[in-house]
Protein backbone atom coordinates (compact mmCIF):
# COMPACT_ATOMS: atom_id res chain seq x y z
CA UNK A 1 0.00 0.00 0.00
CA UNK A 2 2.88 2.40 1.06
CA UNK A 3 4.78 1.58 -2.47
CA UNK A 4 1.54 2.38 -4.23
CA UNK A 5 0.97 5.47 -2.20
CA UNK A 6 4.75 6.50 -3.04
CA UNK A 7 3.77 6.18 -7.05
CA UNK A 8 1.15 8.91 -6.97
CA UNK A 9 3.48 10.95 -6.17
CA UNK A 10 4.46 12.37 -9.39
CA UNK A 11 0.70 14.29 -9.27
CA UNK A 12 0.83 17.32 -7.59
CA UNK A 13 4.14 17.47 -9.50
CA UNK A 14 2.36 17.52 -12.47
CA UNK A 15 -0.58 19.95 -11.48
CA UNK A 16 2.84 22.11 -10.56
CA UNK A 17 4.45 22.05 -14.10
CA UNK A 18 0.76 22.96 -15.77
CA UNK A 19 0.70 25.84 -13.10
CA UNK A 20 4.21 27.25 -14.29
CA UNK A 21 3.64 26.56 -18.34
CA UNK A 22 0.73 28.71 -18.17
CA UNK A 23 2.40 32.07 -18.61
CA UNK A 24 -0.46 34.52 -17.85
CA UNK A 25 1.69 37.54 -16.23
CA UNK A 26 4.52 36.95 -19.05
CA UNK A 27 5.61 37.92 -22.19
CA UNK A 28 3.96 41.69 -21.52
CA UNK A 29 4.28 43.91 -24.94
CA UNK A 30 4.11 47.86 -24.40
CA UNK A 31 3.28 49.94 -26.67
CA UNK A 32 1.67 53.37 -26.28
CA UNK A 33 -1.71 54.13 -27.94
CA UNK A 34 -3.85 57.10 -28.56
CA UNK A 35 -7.64 56.96 -27.41
CA UNK A 36 -9.94 58.23 -29.74
CA UNK A 37 -10.96 61.36 -29.37
CA UNK A 38 -13.99 62.32 -27.00
CA UNK A 39 -15.41 65.51 -26.55
CA UNK A 40 -18.89 67.63 -26.50
CA UNK A 41 -19.72 69.89 -28.73
CA UNK A 42 -23.11 72.23 -29.34
CA UNK A 43 -24.77 69.69 -26.63
CA UNK A 44 -23.96 66.25 -28.96
CA UNK A 45 -21.89 63.96 -27.26
CA UNK A 46 -19.04 62.55 -29.62
CA UNK A 47 -16.46 60.07 -29.85
CA UNK A 48 -15.74 57.33 -27.47
CA UNK A 49 -17.17 57.29 -23.62
CA UNK A 50 -15.08 54.55 -21.93
CA UNK A 51 -11.48 54.21 -21.66
CA UNK A 52 -9.99 50.87 -19.58
CA UNK A 53 -9.66 47.10 -21.03
CA UNK A 54 -9.17 44.35 -19.28
CA UNK A 55 -9.94 41.69 -22.43
CA UNK A 56 -8.82 38.69 -24.58
CA UNK A 57 -7.97 39.18 -27.45
CA UNK A 58 -10.25 38.53 -30.60
CA UNK A 59 -9.91 39.26 -34.22
CA UNK A 60 -12.32 40.54 -36.65
CA UNK A 61 -14.18 37.48 -37.47
CA UNK A 62 -14.63 36.23 -34.52
CA UNK A 63 -17.73 35.32 -33.08
CA UNK A 64 -17.29 35.79 -29.20
CA UNK A 65 -17.06 39.56 -29.02
CA UNK A 66 -19.00 40.46 -25.99
CA UNK A 67 -15.89 38.96 -23.45
CA UNK A 68 -12.94 40.32 -25.82
CA UNK A 69 -11.67 43.26 -27.60
CA UNK A 70 -10.92 43.49 -30.94
CA UNK A 71 -7.46 43.54 -32.66
CA UNK A 72 -7.38 44.88 -36.34
CA UNK A 73 -5.88 46.82 -38.76
CA UNK A 74 -7.56 50.13 -40.22
CA UNK A 75 -6.95 48.93 -43.69
CA UNK A 76 -8.85 45.53 -43.10
CA UNK A 77 -12.04 46.15 -41.05
CA UNK A 78 -15.03 47.97 -42.63
CA UNK A 79 -17.15 50.11 -41.84
CA UNK A 80 -20.47 47.22 -41.01
CA UNK A 81 -17.49 45.19 -38.58
CA UNK A 82 -17.06 48.12 -37.19
CA UNK A 83 -21.06 49.17 -36.27
CA UNK A 84 -20.90 45.45 -34.49
CA UNK A 85 -17.54 46.13 -32.82
CA UNK A 86 -19.18 48.92 -31.20
CA UNK A 87 -22.31 46.80 -30.30
CA UNK A 88 -20.92 43.78 -28.95
CA UNK A 89 -17.27 43.70 -28.38
CA UNK A 90 -15.41 44.66 -25.62
CA UNK A 91 -12.94 47.29 -26.50
CA UNK A 92 -11.06 48.08 -29.63
CA UNK A 93 -7.61 48.57 -31.03
CA UNK A 94 -6.48 49.66 -34.27
CA UNK A 95 -3.61 49.23 -35.65
CA UNK A 96 -2.75 52.23 -38.10
CA UNK A 97 -0.73 51.06 -41.46
CA UNK A 98 2.63 51.26 -42.06
CA UNK A 99 2.88 53.72 -45.35
CA UNK A 100 -0.53 55.07 -46.35
CA UNK A 101 0.96 55.52 -49.62
CA UNK A 102 1.43 51.58 -50.05
CA UNK A 103 -2.12 51.06 -49.91
CA UNK A 104 -4.64 50.07 -52.95
CA UNK A 105 -7.10 52.95 -53.82
CA UNK A 106 -9.71 50.58 -52.33
CA UNK A 107 -8.26 50.76 -48.99
CA UNK A 108 -7.15 54.08 -49.08
CA UNK A 109 -11.29 54.95 -49.48
CA UNK A 110 -12.31 52.22 -46.55
CA UNK A 111 -9.87 53.99 -44.23
CA UNK A 112 -11.07 57.59 -44.84
CA UNK A 113 -14.89 56.49 -45.18
CA UNK A 114 -14.62 54.65 -41.74
CA UNK A 115 -12.87 57.45 -40.43
CA UNK A 116 -15.95 59.64 -40.93
CA UNK A 117 -18.43 56.55 -40.08
CA UNK A 118 -16.73 56.63 -36.66
CA UNK A 119 -17.13 60.00 -36.25
CA UNK A 120 -20.83 60.09 -36.70
CA UNK A 121 -21.99 59.48 -33.08
CA UNK A 122 -20.70 58.08 -29.76
CA UNK A 123 -19.23 55.16 -29.15
CA UNK A 124 -19.60 53.26 -25.39
CA UNK A 125 -16.69 50.86 -25.92
CA UNK A 126 -13.04 51.99 -25.27
CA UNK A 127 -11.06 52.51 -28.61
CA UNK A 128 -7.23 52.99 -29.10
CA UNK A 129 -5.28 53.91 -32.36
CA UNK A 130 -1.84 52.65 -32.62
CA UNK A 131 0.90 53.37 -34.99
CA UNK A 132 2.28 50.56 -36.54
CA UNK A 133 4.62 48.19 -34.66
CA UNK A 134 5.42 44.49 -35.95
CA UNK A 135 4.49 42.91 -32.51
CA UNK A 136 0.82 43.97 -33.21
CA UNK A 137 1.09 43.14 -36.30
CA UNK A 138 2.58 39.64 -35.69
CA UNK A 139 -0.77 39.71 -32.84
CA UNK A 140 -2.63 40.18 -35.11
CA UNK A 141 -1.98 37.10 -37.95
CA UNK A 142 -1.79 34.82 -35.45
CA UNK A 143 -5.35 35.06 -33.82
CA UNK A 144 -6.76 35.10 -37.01
CA UNK A 145 -5.23 32.50 -38.36
CA UNK A 146 -7.95 30.05 -39.14
CA UNK A 147 -7.41 25.70 -37.56
CA UNK A 148 -6.67 23.50 -40.55
CA UNK A 149 -9.75 21.11 -40.78
CA UNK A 150 -9.68 17.21 -41.28
CA UNK A 151 -11.96 14.51 -40.99
CA UNK A 152 -15.20 15.16 -38.22
CA UNK A 153 -13.83 12.92 -35.54
CA UNK A 154 -9.92 14.53 -35.99
CA UNK A 155 -10.89 18.02 -36.11
CA UNK A 156 -12.98 17.39 -32.70
CA UNK A 157 -9.81 15.97 -31.11
CA UNK A 158 -7.22 18.30 -32.43
CA UNK A 159 -10.05 21.31 -31.33
CA UNK A 160 -10.07 20.31 -27.91
CA UNK A 161 -6.14 19.45 -27.75
CA UNK A 162 -5.53 22.99 -29.84
CA UNK A 163 -7.91 24.48 -27.44
CA UNK A 164 -6.57 23.47 -24.45
CA UNK A 165 -2.60 23.71 -25.48
CA UNK A 166 -2.89 27.13 -27.28
CA UNK A 167 -2.11 30.88 -26.13
CA UNK A 168 -4.37 33.41 -25.84
CA UNK A 169 -3.34 36.79 -25.31
CA UNK A 170 -5.12 39.35 -22.55
CA UNK A 171 -5.24 43.18 -23.82
CA UNK A 172 -4.79 45.35 -20.94
CA UNK A 173 -5.04 49.28 -21.09
CA UNK A 174 -5.28 51.58 -17.82
CA UNK A 175 -6.56 54.79 -18.54
CA UNK A 176 -9.45 57.79 -17.51
CA UNK A 177 -11.80 60.06 -19.16
CA UNK A 178 -13.05 62.35 -17.27
CA UNK A 179 -13.94 66.21 -18.52
CA UNK A 180 -11.09 68.92 -18.05
CA UNK A 181 -11.65 71.31 -16.29
CA UNK A 182 -10.31 74.03 -18.18
CA UNK A 183 -11.11 73.21 -21.58
CA UNK A 184 -10.88 76.30 -23.62
CA UNK A 185 -10.14 76.93 -27.19
CA UNK A 186 -6.96 79.54 -27.81
CA UNK A 187 -7.66 82.09 -30.95
CA UNK A 188 -4.88 84.21 -31.86
CA UNK A 189 -4.66 87.23 -34.40
CA UNK A 190 -2.80 89.61 -35.70
CA UNK A 191 -2.70 92.52 -38.59
CA UNK A 192 -0.31 94.43 -41.20
CA UNK A 193 -1.05 97.60 -41.98
CA UNK A 194 -0.11 99.81 -44.31
CA UNK A 195 3.24 101.57 -44.26
CA UNK A 196 2.12 105.55 -44.66
CA UNK A 197 -0.61 104.49 -42.59
CA UNK A 198 0.65 104.95 -38.89
CA UNK A 199 -2.07 106.77 -37.10
CA UNK A 200 -4.72 105.13 -35.34
CA UNK A 201 -7.58 107.28 -37.18
CA UNK A 202 -5.67 106.16 -40.47
CA UNK A 203 -5.84 102.24 -39.33
CA UNK A 204 -9.09 102.17 -38.51
CA UNK A 205 -10.94 104.29 -41.32
CA UNK A 206 -9.10 101.31 -44.07
CA UNK A 207 -11.37 98.89 -45.30
CA UNK A 208 -10.53 95.18 -43.68
CA UNK A 209 -9.94 91.56 -45.59
CA UNK A 210 -9.85 88.89 -42.97
CA UNK A 211 -8.34 85.90 -43.74
CA UNK A 212 -9.52 82.90 -41.29
CA UNK A 213 -8.12 79.37 -40.60
CA UNK A 214 -8.67 76.76 -37.89
CA UNK A 215 -5.68 74.85 -36.36
CA UNK A 216 -7.59 71.36 -35.62
CA UNK A 217 -6.58 70.29 -32.28
CA UNK A 218 -7.29 66.76 -32.91
CA UNK A 219 -9.05 64.32 -35.75
CA UNK A 220 -10.29 60.66 -34.81
CA UNK A 221 -7.34 60.43 -32.42
CA UNK A 222 -6.39 63.30 -29.91
CA UNK A 223 -3.33 64.11 -32.02
CA UNK A 224 -3.39 67.49 -33.97
CA UNK A 225 -4.07 66.65 -38.11
CA UNK A 226 -1.07 68.06 -40.60
CA UNK A 227 -3.21 71.48 -40.29
CA UNK A 228 -2.36 72.83 -43.62
CA UNK A 229 -4.75 76.12 -43.96
CA UNK A 230 -2.81 77.06 -40.53
CA UNK A 231 0.70 76.63 -42.62
CA UNK A 232 -0.87 78.57 -45.70
CA UNK A 233 -2.16 81.14 -43.27
CA UNK A 234 1.32 82.04 -42.10
CA UNK A 235 2.86 81.76 -45.11
CA UNK A 236 0.86 84.60 -46.43
CA UNK A 237 1.58 86.47 -43.77
CA UNK A 238 4.97 86.36 -44.17
CA UNK A 239 5.10 87.16 -47.18
CA UNK A 240 2.66 89.85 -47.61
CA UNK A 241 4.58 91.35 -44.67
CA UNK A 242 7.30 91.52 -46.51
CA UNK A 243 5.56 92.97 -49.69
CA UNK A 244 3.61 95.74 -47.16
CA UNK A 245 7.66 97.18 -46.16
CA UNK A 246 8.65 97.18 -50.15
CA UNK A 247 5.86 98.60 -51.51
CA UNK A 248 6.28 102.44 -52.27
CA UNK A 249 2.61 103.33 -52.74
CA UNK A 250 0.27 102.52 -49.46
CA UNK A 251 -1.80 99.69 -49.93
CA UNK A 252 -5.53 100.09 -49.73
CA UNK A 253 -6.54 97.80 -47.07
CA UNK A 254 -5.78 95.93 -44.10
CA UNK A 255 -5.52 92.36 -43.23
CA UNK A 256 -6.31 90.95 -40.38
CA UNK A 257 -5.20 86.91 -39.38
CA UNK A 258 -7.43 85.24 -37.35
CA UNK A 259 -6.27 81.09 -36.04
CA UNK A 260 -8.02 79.65 -33.47
CA UNK A 261 -8.35 75.97 -32.71
CA UNK A 262 -11.58 74.69 -33.32
CA UNK A 263 -12.40 73.46 -36.70
CA UNK A 264 -15.62 71.32 -38.14
CA UNK A 265 -15.87 69.24 -35.44
CA UNK A 266 -16.23 71.55 -32.59
CA UNK A 267 -18.63 73.76 -34.98
CA UNK A 268 -16.00 76.34 -35.73
CA UNK A 269 -16.50 77.70 -31.87
CA UNK A 270 -13.15 79.36 -31.97
CA UNK A 271 -14.94 81.62 -35.15
CA UNK A 272 -17.68 82.53 -33.11
CA UNK A 273 -16.54 83.72 -30.18
CA UNK A 274 -13.80 85.51 -32.51
CA UNK A 275 -16.89 87.47 -34.42
CA UNK A 276 -18.54 88.37 -31.58
CA UNK A 277 -15.60 90.01 -29.26
CA UNK A 278 -14.83 91.86 -32.98
CA UNK A 279 -17.25 92.28 -35.73
CA UNK A 280 -19.66 94.55 -33.86
CA UNK A 281 -17.89 96.38 -31.50
CA UNK A 282 -13.98 96.77 -32.51
CA UNK A 283 -13.60 96.47 -36.32
CA UNK A 284 -15.69 97.94 -38.72
CA UNK A 285 -15.65 98.60 -42.73
CA UNK A 286 -14.82 94.86 -43.26
CA UNK A 287 -14.78 94.66 -47.07
CA UNK A 288 -14.99 89.85 -47.08
CA UNK A 289 -13.51 87.52 -45.17
CA UNK A 290 -11.29 84.52 -46.46
CA UNK A 291 -11.87 81.13 -44.60
CA UNK A 292 -9.75 78.15 -45.62
CA UNK A 293 -10.66 74.72 -45.11
CA UNK A 294 -8.92 71.82 -46.68
CA UNK A 295 -7.41 74.13 -48.84
CA UNK A 296 -4.31 71.62 -49.83
CA UNK A 297 -5.56 68.21 -48.62
CA UNK A 298 -6.31 67.56 -51.98
CA UNK A 299 -4.41 68.21 -55.30
CA UNK A 300 -7.33 68.90 -57.12
CA UNK A 301 -9.49 71.59 -58.33
CA UNK A 302 -10.61 74.38 -56.18
CA UNK A 303 -13.93 75.49 -54.97
CA UNK A 304 -14.98 78.88 -53.63
CA UNK A 305 -17.64 78.03 -51.05
CA UNK A 306 -20.56 80.70 -50.67
CA UNK A 307 -23.99 81.02 -48.99
CA UNK A 308 -25.07 83.49 -51.58
CA UNK A 309 -23.87 83.69 -55.17
CA UNK A 310 -22.07 86.85 -54.62
CA UNK A 311 -23.35 90.45 -57.23
CA UNK A 312 -21.56 91.71 -60.27
CA UNK A 313 -20.19 94.41 -59.24
CA UNK A 314 -19.29 93.78 -55.23
CA UNK A 315 -15.73 93.23 -54.21
CA UNK A 316 -16.31 89.46 -53.30
CA UNK A 317 -17.70 89.00 -57.27
CA UNK A 318 -14.47 91.06 -58.37
CA UNK A 319 -11.94 88.79 -56.27
CA UNK A 320 -13.38 85.80 -57.43
CA UNK A 321 -12.72 87.00 -61.34
CA UNK A 322 -9.01 87.51 -60.24
CA UNK A 323 -8.53 84.15 -58.66
CA UNK A 324 -10.03 82.47 -61.42
CA UNK A 325 -7.68 84.09 -63.68
CA UNK A 326 -4.54 83.58 -61.26
CA UNK A 327 -5.77 79.86 -60.87
CA UNK A 328 -5.43 79.13 -65.09
CA UNK A 329 -2.31 81.12 -64.57
CA UNK A 330 -0.32 79.45 -62.29
CA UNK A 331 -1.66 76.14 -62.29
CA UNK A 332 -3.73 73.21 -64.92
CA UNK A 333 -6.74 73.58 -61.97
CA UNK A 334 -10.02 75.24 -62.05
CA UNK A 335 -11.46 76.97 -59.79
CA UNK A 336 -15.42 76.31 -59.45
CA UNK A 337 -18.09 78.45 -57.05
CA UNK A 338 -20.20 76.25 -54.88
CA UNK A 339 -23.72 78.02 -53.63
CA UNK A 340 -25.10 76.09 -50.62
CA UNK A 341 -27.44 78.37 -48.54
CA UNK A 342 -27.18 78.05 -44.67
CA UNK A 343 -29.57 75.71 -43.02
CA UNK A 344 -30.58 77.39 -39.84
CA UNK A 345 -32.16 73.83 -38.49
CA UNK A 346 -28.94 72.12 -38.36
CA UNK A 347 -26.95 72.18 -35.41
CA UNK A 348 -23.34 72.27 -36.79
CA UNK A 349 -22.06 74.60 -39.94
CA UNK A 350 -20.67 73.30 -43.16
CA UNK A 351 -18.15 75.56 -43.75
CA UNK A 352 -16.30 78.28 -41.42
CA UNK A 353 -17.70 81.13 -43.80
CA UNK A 354 -20.72 80.44 -42.56
CA UNK A 355 -20.19 81.68 -39.14
CA UNK A 356 -19.58 84.94 -40.96
CA UNK A 357 -22.17 85.14 -42.73
CA UNK A 358 -24.67 84.69 -39.75
CA UNK A 359 -23.00 88.14 -38.55
CA UNK A 360 -23.70 89.60 -42.07
CA UNK A 361 -20.46 89.95 -42.95
CA UNK A 362 -19.19 88.88 -46.96
CA UNK A 363 -17.66 85.68 -46.79
CA UNK A 364 -16.45 82.71 -49.20
CA UNK A 365 -14.42 79.22 -47.90
CA UNK A 366 -11.46 78.52 -50.09
CA UNK A 367 -10.93 74.60 -49.91
CA UNK A 368 -9.87 71.79 -52.35
CA UNK A 369 -13.11 69.60 -51.40
CA UNK A 370 -16.46 70.13 -53.22
CA UNK A 371 -18.73 68.75 -50.43
CA UNK A 372 -18.81 69.11 -46.33
CA UNK A 373 -19.08 65.55 -46.56
CA UNK A 374 -15.84 64.47 -47.94
CA UNK A 375 -14.01 62.47 -45.54
CA UNK A 376 -10.73 64.47 -45.83
CA UNK A 377 -12.42 66.75 -44.31
CA UNK A 378 -11.95 65.51 -40.28
CA UNK A 379 -9.43 62.76 -40.92
CA UNK A 380 -5.56 62.60 -39.86
CA UNK A 381 -4.17 61.53 -42.76
CA UNK A 382 -3.70 63.51 -45.99
CA UNK A 383 -4.09 61.95 -49.23
CA UNK A 384 -0.15 62.52 -50.02
CA UNK A 385 1.03 62.15 -46.79
CA UNK A 386 3.09 58.69 -45.78
CA UNK A 387 2.04 58.33 -42.41
CA UNK A 388 -1.14 59.36 -39.77
CA UNK A 389 -0.24 61.92 -36.95
CA UNK A 390 0.54 59.93 -34.13
CA UNK A 391 3.89 60.43 -34.55
CA UNK A 392 5.42 63.23 -33.63
CA UNK A 393 6.83 64.42 -36.63
CA UNK A 394 4.45 65.33 -39.86
CA UNK A 395 6.31 64.24 -43.30
CA UNK A 396 5.39 65.57 -46.71
CA UNK A 397 6.34 64.45 -49.73
CA UNK A 398 6.75 66.47 -52.76
CA UNK A 399 3.42 65.77 -54.06
CA UNK A 400 1.65 67.62 -50.52
CA UNK A 401 4.62 70.32 -50.66
CA UNK A 402 3.96 71.50 -54.10
CA UNK A 403 0.30 71.60 -53.51
CA UNK A 404 0.63 73.49 -50.92
CA UNK A 405 3.34 75.94 -52.71
CA UNK A 406 0.76 76.22 -55.94
CA UNK A 407 -2.37 76.76 -53.88
CA UNK A 408 -0.69 79.96 -51.49
CA UNK A 409 0.92 81.32 -55.14
CA UNK A 410 -2.18 81.33 -56.24
CA UNK A 411 -4.74 82.99 -53.49
CA UNK A 412 -1.20 85.47 -52.74
CA UNK A 413 -1.40 86.59 -56.38
CA UNK A 414 -5.36 87.01 -56.15
CA UNK A 415 -5.00 88.79 -53.29
CA UNK A 416 -2.25 91.16 -53.84
CA UNK A 417 -4.03 91.99 -57.11
CA UNK A 418 -6.86 92.73 -55.45
CA UNK A 419 -5.51 94.69 -53.13
CA UNK A 420 -3.28 97.37 -55.40
CA UNK A 421 -5.89 96.90 -58.26
CA UNK A 422 -3.26 94.65 -60.30
CA UNK A 423 -6.22 93.11 -61.91
CA UNK A 424 -6.13 94.17 -65.64
CA UNK A 425 -3.09 92.81 -66.36
CA UNK A 426 -3.70 88.88 -66.40
CA UNK A 427 0.48 88.18 -66.64
CA UNK A 428 1.53 90.51 -63.89
CA UNK A 429 3.48 88.60 -60.84
CA UNK A 430 4.25 89.83 -57.78
CA UNK A 431 5.71 87.79 -55.76
CA UNK A 432 9.23 87.02 -57.64
CA UNK A 433 12.67 87.70 -56.23
CA UNK A 434 12.94 87.66 -52.92
CA UNK A 435 9.30 87.02 -52.27
CA UNK A 436 8.96 83.57 -54.13
CA UNK A 437 6.83 81.35 -52.73
CA UNK A 438 9.29 77.96 -52.28
CA UNK A 439 9.54 75.25 -50.18
CA UNK A 440 12.10 76.48 -48.26
CA UNK A 441 9.29 79.92 -47.27
CA UNK A 442 6.97 77.02 -46.70
CA UNK A 443 9.03 74.44 -44.47
CA UNK A 444 8.78 77.04 -41.03
CA UNK A 445 5.50 76.88 -40.76
CA UNK A 446 4.47 73.09 -41.15
CA UNK A 447 2.92 71.67 -38.61
CA UNK A 448 2.41 74.26 -36.42
CA UNK A 449 1.80 73.51 -32.54
CA UNK A 450 -1.18 74.58 -30.41
CA UNK A 451 -0.52 77.62 -28.02
CA UNK A 452 -1.43 75.45 -24.87
CA UNK A 453 1.17 73.04 -26.15
CA UNK A 454 4.15 75.64 -27.18
CA UNK A 455 5.03 79.36 -27.84
CA UNK A 456 6.02 79.14 -31.09
CA UNK A 457 3.15 80.17 -33.12
CA UNK A 458 2.80 83.32 -30.80
CA UNK A 459 6.37 84.58 -31.65
CA UNK A 460 5.38 83.46 -35.80
CA UNK A 461 2.45 86.36 -35.23
CA UNK A 462 4.50 88.71 -33.39
CA UNK A 463 7.06 88.30 -35.72
CA UNK A 464 5.55 89.10 -38.92
CA UNK A 465 2.46 90.92 -37.42
CA UNK A 466 1.51 93.52 -34.95
CA UNK A 467 -1.35 94.30 -32.71
CA UNK A 468 -0.96 90.49 -32.23
CA UNK A 469 -3.42 89.45 -30.03
CA UNK A 470 -4.21 85.89 -27.73
CA UNK A 471 -7.96 85.09 -26.53
CA UNK A 472 -9.75 82.43 -25.28
CA UNK A 473 -13.17 80.67 -25.17
CA UNK A 474 -13.48 79.28 -22.13
CA UNK A 475 -16.16 76.55 -21.78
CA UNK A 476 -18.76 77.62 -18.90
CA UNK A 477 -20.03 74.88 -16.45
CA UNK A 478 -23.72 75.53 -17.29
CA UNK A 479 -25.33 75.02 -20.91
CA UNK A 480 -21.08 74.71 -22.21
CA UNK A 481 -20.74 74.72 -26.42
CA UNK A 482 -17.74 72.65 -25.84
CA UNK A 483 -16.39 69.97 -23.51
CA UNK A 484 -13.15 68.35 -23.47
CA UNK A 485 -12.07 65.35 -21.68
CA UNK A 486 -8.38 63.48 -20.49
CA UNK A 487 -6.72 60.18 -21.14
CA UNK A 488 -5.74 60.92 -24.55
CA UNK A 489 -2.56 58.94 -24.16
CA UNK A 490 -1.97 55.53 -22.30
CA UNK A 491 -0.11 52.35 -22.97
CA UNK A 492 -0.92 49.07 -24.04
CA UNK A 493 -0.13 46.14 -22.25
CA UNK A 494 -0.63 42.07 -24.28
CA UNK A 495 0.24 39.33 -22.06
CA UNK A 496 0.12 35.82 -23.99
CA UNK A 497 -2.33 33.73 -21.65
CA UNK A 498 -3.65 30.47 -21.43
CA UNK A 499 -6.89 30.21 -22.94
CA UNK A 500 -10.34 29.99 -20.70
CA UNK A 501 -10.45 26.41 -21.59
CA UNK A 502 -7.40 26.04 -19.94
CA UNK A 503 -8.32 26.92 -16.76
CA UNK A 504 -11.20 24.47 -17.03
CA UNK A 505 -9.20 21.61 -18.02
CA UNK A 506 -6.88 22.62 -14.87
CA UNK A 507 -9.76 23.27 -12.66
CA UNK A 508 -11.33 19.96 -13.46
CA UNK A 509 -7.72 17.89 -13.04
CA UNK A 510 -7.10 19.16 -9.64
CA UNK A 511 -10.37 18.19 -8.83
CA UNK A 512 -10.17 15.05 -9.73
CA UNK A 513 -7.21 14.45 -8.06
CA UNK A 514 -8.06 15.85 -4.83
CA UNK A 515 -11.62 13.92 -4.70
CA UNK A 516 -9.07 10.36 -5.22
CA UNK A 517 -7.65 11.64 -2.35
CA UNK A 518 -10.74 12.43 -0.55
CA UNK A 519 -12.23 8.78 -1.72
CA UNK A 520 -8.84 7.25 -0.58
CA UNK A 521 -8.83 8.95 2.93
CA UNK A 522 -12.55 8.24 3.18
CA UNK A 523 -12.78 4.63 1.86
CA UNK A 524 -9.17 3.77 3.50
CA UNK A 525 -9.72 0.61 4.61
CA UNK A 526 -11.60 -0.84 1.89
CA UNK A 527 -9.18 0.69 -0.73
CA UNK A 528 -6.24 -0.64 1.41
CA UNK A 529 -8.12 -4.23 1.27
CA UNK A 530 -7.97 -4.40 -2.54
CA UNK A 531 -4.54 -2.95 -3.30
CA UNK A 532 -3.44 -5.34 -0.74
CA UNK A 533 -5.10 -8.21 -2.93
CA UNK A 534 -2.89 -7.18 -5.75
CA UNK A 535 0.41 -6.31 -4.18
CA UNK A 536 0.14 -9.26 -1.86
CA UNK A 537 -1.37 -12.16 -4.15
CA UNK A 538 0.90 -15.45 -3.61
CA UNK A 539 2.95 -16.54 -6.79
CA UNK A 540 3.84 -19.91 -7.73
CA UNK A 541 7.57 -20.04 -9.01
CA UNK A 542 8.42 -21.28 -12.12
CA UNK A 543 9.66 -24.89 -13.18
CA UNK A 544 8.87 -24.90 -16.33
CA UNK A 545 8.04 -28.45 -16.06
CA UNK A 546 11.10 -29.51 -14.07
CA UNK A 547 10.06 -31.93 -11.48
CA UNK A 548 12.95 -31.60 -8.50
CA UNK A 549 13.75 -34.74 -6.61
CA UNK A 550 14.95 -33.48 -3.02
CA UNK A 551 18.46 -34.60 -2.07
CA UNK A 552 18.79 -37.46 0.44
Amino acid sequence: MIEEINDLKWIPYFLVFLLVINPSFADSNFSNIQRMIQFDSSGVNMGCRASSINKEARPLNSVYLPNGCVLARFQDMTIDQFRDIRLKAGGLIVLLPKNLLDLSLEEKENIFLLEQAMLVEEISIPVYFSNYDEEIDRIISEISQNPTKGTAKQSALSEIFKKISANSYQVVVSGSHSPKKDSRIPIIQGELIPFKQSSTDGQTKLPVIIISSQLKPFGISNSQPPNFDATILLTLADIFSKLYNQVTSSAKYRIIFVLDESGSLLNYQGSKKWLENNVEENIHNIEFAICLESFSESVGDIFMHVSKPPKEGTSVYRFYEILEKKTKQYSQKSLESVHKKINLADTFFKFPHERFSMKRVSSFTLSSLKSHTDPLKTSIFSEHTSTSVLNSETELNSAITENIQTNTKILAEALASFIFNFNDDENEEIFTGSLTITEKTIQPYVAPKSLSKSNNLKFAFEKLLKNVKVTYDISTDRDPDFVFYDGEESKLNVYNVKPAVFDLFLTSLIGCYLFSIYFIVLHFPKVYTVISKFAYSPVQPATNGIHLKKAN
